[in-house]
């Protein structure tokens, strides 16, 4: 390389008593092919293989046709594409006690994180023993304050855990009740959670904590398990239910959480998804990230990934290479933050996103610049003769715009979907709105 570059410089020396303005912008050519070269030899090779399984499954190739009134081609009209939203789910995860002042302050949509979130996860409010609804003491007004104001901000939001697995999260009255009440108690309230909100929802993590616990096999066996993801099923045939673990990818707990996803798999219950907690250690090496990851999906079950947390000494890069191993994998369909509140900065162990004051930290600041800056779509292009362009854009919501040649600007929008349907690209056609001024009839 480096004798390349010489050879290459020494020309255009020679070259420059003659024609120096060329020998000069050759110069500055060699010096950014030199450049690129480098940065692609220190680029790891899992980090390049990553971007490549981004591009290929988060991006989809957009056709834009733009019509005149007349509904014929126009050609060389330039269109600008704006990316809104992210078609995977990417948000906060809401913890117990916490309301959304707690964690964002008072950001409005413009803000960095609201400008990349598109999804809420509900976590542990909605969770029976927090409900207690045979007891009438449950925090109900926190789940519907919820509810309320992820509608208001236009978000899609998770339920999150409906029961949990562990002994420790039973309320105390559910735990002296016979196994035929309990059976109905955990029906009746199961029933009563969908009939209200599965039409609000994206998804229900209906047993929580579940790898080292099975308070519901213990008590009532297997095949209520079953019952319930059937129930559910049943209820709302359109929304995921998920099984939920807690840190799956701590290297003595991956082989155990693909154990524990077998035997609800070999006992036929109907799990849509695998809803997983992962914490990030600060020495986090991105190949046992990966085999982790591999491991989770042998058993091809989606992965969401409700409560991400990275260790209080994470630097930035750990942070980076992370979301680009988990935004990478084909088996990750969505991403939540875990939000610790500002009183909890001091003792907390896991690195928050936004500091007291409502600014972004080191780890927001990547947060912001892999899903605002690098991994979104944006720009103006120009029509071909026959009035169409193609091109690759991420996979999520689009507003679109073109500059006919009178002036005047026609306005469209498109949702580009990441569901694999094999359609080589998608098309969206733009078009000046007609509208007659005489009066309704």
């Amino acid at each position: 390389m480096k004798s390349w570059f010489l050879s290459i410089f020494r020309r255009c020396t020679k070259a420059s008593a003659l024609y120096p303005n060329a020998a000069i912008v050759l110069l500055l050519l060699c010096l950014l092919v030199v450049c690129d070269q480098s940065d692609a030899q220190e680029m790891p090779t899992w980090e390049r293989e990553a971007h490549g399984r981004i591009d290929q499954m988060r991006r989809k190739n957009l056709r834009v046709l733009v019509l005149d009134q007349a509904q014929k081609p126009i050609g060389n009209v330039s269109v600008k594409i704006t990316q809104r939203r992210h078609a995977m789910p990417l948000g906060f995860a809401v913890g117990l006690g916490q309301l959304p002042n707690d964690i964002i302050g008072q950001q409005n949509l413009s803000a960095p994180l609201l400008r990349v979130f598109n999804s809420v996860n509900l976590g542990e409010i909605g969770r029976w023993d927090q409900l207690e609804p045979e007891m009438g003491l449950g925090d109900w007004g926190r789940l519907k304050y919820w509810l309320s104001w992820v509608n208001d901000m236009g978000l899609t939001v998770r339920y999150g855990s409906l029961f949990s697995a562990n002994t420790s999260h039973q309320a105390d009255w559910a735990a002296l009740l016979g196994r035929r009440d309990l059976m109905a108690s955990v029906e009746l309230h199961q029933r009563q959670i969908l009939n209200q909100f599965s039409n609000r929802v994206i998804a229900f993590d209906i047993y929580s904590h579940t790898l080292g616990h099975q308070l519901i096999e213990d008590q009532l066996s297997l095949v209520m398990v079953r019952r319930m993801y059937e129930q559910a099923t049943a209820l709302a045939p359109k929304v995921p239910m998920a099984v939920q673990m807690d840190n799956v990818l701590d290297p003595q707990r991956v082989q155990q959480a693909v154990a524990r996803m077998s035997q609800f798999k070999k006992g036929f219950v109907p799990i849509k998804q695998w809803s997983v907690s992962l914490h990030i250690p600060a020495d986090v090496q991105p190949q046992r990230l990966q085999s982790g990851l591999d491991w989770l999906a042998k058993l091809n079950v989606p992965i969401v990934v409700s409560n991400l947390t990275f260790a209080a000494a994470c630097d930035s890069n750990a942070v980076r290479n992370a979301l680009i191993l988990l935004y990478s994998h084909q088996s990750v369909t969505a991403i939540y933050f875990g939000m610790p509140t500002a009183s909890d900065l001091d003792t907390v162990v896991s690195h928050p996103l936004l500091d007291p004051t409502g600014k972004l930290t080191a780890m927001g600041l990547v947060v912001d610049d892999l899903f605002a800056q690098t991994w979104i779509s944006r720009g103006e292009l120009k029509t071909n003769s026959s009035g169409s362009l193609i091109t690759r854009v991420f996979c999520g919501l689009y507003d679109l715009s073109a500059t006919l040649p009178d002036g005047k600007i026609a306005y469209s929008s498109v949702f580009v979907s990441d569901e694999d349907d094999n359609q080589s690209s998608q098309t969206v056609v733009i078009s000046p709105l007609a509208v007659s001024l005489e009066p309704l009839r």
